[in-house]
């Protein structure tokens, strides 16, 4: 359904980078990973996906410095840019907003966990990617 789509994943957390391309990939999407906004930047000029995830706190260039750079490109200009981040004060938000981001993105701190293993009890709430299982613990349940 997806396979068109293509989304680059600009983490510098090895760990949340995978698991986050697997899931999207798991969902039909062609993936791309960047672990860093220096390598984000190169990858969106050399392949322009259709969607951008990012983080903010990355050493080589952060997320904010990712995004002024896509919006100052004609090519990339409007590919749409989501904040994917556990840096969401409203200053923050506020701020990436202003400079054109289309949405922000919640890292789970609390309401994830993340389980490594062969298999789970019969769990309602449970998605399967890869290696990993993920427990959703919210009220809402994971997409299928």
């Amino acid at each position: 359904m997806y396979e068109k789509i293509t989304i680059l994943v600009i983490e510098d957390d090895e760990f949340v980078r995978e698991i986050t391309l697997r899931f999207l990939i798991h969902q039909g999407f062609t993936t791309i990973g960047a672990e860093n906004g220096e390598v984000g930047i190169e990858l969106i000029r050399q392949l322009l996906p259709e969607v951008i995830l990012c983080d903010i706190n990355m050493l080589r260039l952060n997320g904010f410095e990712v995004l002024k750079r896509v919006r100052q490109d004609p090519a990339t200009a409007n590919t749409p840019f989501i904040f994917l981040t556990a840096n969401t004060s409203e200053e923050d938000i506020a701020y990436g907003l202003a400079l054109g981001a289309d949405c922000y993105l919640k890292k789970a701190n609390h309401t994830c966990w993340i389980l490594r293993g062969e298999s789970l009890p019969n769990l309602n709430n449970v998605f399967y990617s890869g290696d990993y299982y993920l427990l959703d613990q919210s009220n809402d349940s994971l997409p299928s």
